[in-house]
Parts: C-alpha cells; structure tokens; sequence
C-alpha cells in the first residue's frame, strides 16, 4: 500500500510542477535520483507506463542540465560534494512519494469504469477552482464539458483530502459509472 504523505503549500506547488501534465522532465530526473544509479542518464525512466511526454532518449544534455539546475534551487535535490551526484532533499522525497502514489493508480489495468467529475465552485473560491481543472488533467481526466470531466483511473485518497480540506467537497460530485451516453467518443478523448 502506497505510504500517506500530507504536502505543505510550497511542496503542492512543487508537485504541481513536475506532474501538472503529465511527468515532466524535471519529475523523470526525480524519479532516477530517488533510483539512485551510477550512471545518472542511463537510471532515469525509460517511460512511466505512458504518463510523461518524454523518452530518455529524447532528452538533450542542455535540457537535463537546465532541469537540474530548477531542481536544485527549489530544493528538492543537492549534490553531494564527496560523491559528486545529485540526491534528493527531504523535500525532494515527500513529492517523490506523492508522484510514486499518483503513478501506482496508472500501472493497475482500466477497470472498465469512467469517472465522471462534476463540479460548481463560487467565484469567491475561484482559486480552488483552478486547482481543481490542473488536478483533473493532471489525473489524465479529460473535459467534456465546461464543469465536468471524465477519467479513467479513480481519484487517489490524497485528492478527496484536499478537497474537504480546502471546503469545496460541497460543490463536487464524482460518479464511477460502467456504462455512459456517448461513451466511445469520451473514451476516445481520453486517449489523446
């Protein structure tokens, strides 16, 4: 079972960032610091079961270069002087194991079920409302229309949390639903 991990409001900016999307770059270069090979490039993800845009392959020295750079002055990874690598700070390690968590959900088999996410928060919390459109894509929910999204994978614990945390539960609805209206050409959406 994944380990529980509560994320203070910089360590949920930094997530945001390397998992907003899909895994960037700069989450593959977390992931194979977490790994910890003698050979940084050759340890870093080969493809994290279709969430990041990148192929280690694909990765230019300037990029990996720029990306370490970030990662250091945001302090999520240090290098260590005697060994000359980079390894994660405590930091570093709390938001790897918040995108260790979200990967899990992506590696078990579609169960067949969508996950439908409805949702209508105030103006006054606007805020959380934006939040809560990166989380979904994040999750590789798609919209379908302007307050409702559809996904394939369920919502992991740590999103529920937030979200009766922050007090916008109220004015969200998720369904799991095995069979829907116009069900091909949401699922055909969520595989773009």
């Amino acid at each position: 079972m994944p380990k529980k991990i509560i994320l203070s409001s910089p360590e949920k900016r930094n997530y945001e960032k390397f998992f907003g999307k899909g895994l960037t770059i700069a989450g593959d270069i977390l992931l194979g610091l977490k790994e910890a090979p003698k050979n940084f490039v050759e340890g870093l993800p080969t493809y994290y079961g279709g969430v990041g845009r990148y192929r280690r392959d694909n990765i230019n020295k300037s990029t990996l270069q720029t990306n370490l750079y970030r990662l250091q002055k945001q302090g999520l990874i240090v290098k260590n002087p005697k060994m000359k690598v980079f390894v994660l700070t405590e930091e570093g390690k709390k938001i790897m194991l918040e995108v260790e968590n979200r990967l899990a959900i992506f590696q078990k088999p579609w169960d067949g079920k969508l996950r439908l996410v409805f949702f209508d928060i105030p103006e006054k919390k606007k805020l959380w409302r934006n939040w809560l459109r990166g989380e979904l894509v994040s999750l590789r929910f798609q919209k379908i229309q302007e307050s409702v999204y559809a996904g394939k994978y369920p919502l992991p614990k740590s999103f529920y949390e937030e979200i009766n945390q922050q007090g916008i539960n109220e004015y969200l609805f998720v369904i799991t639903a095995g069979e829907i209206d116009k069900q091909e050409s949401i699922l055909k959406a969520l595989e773009k």
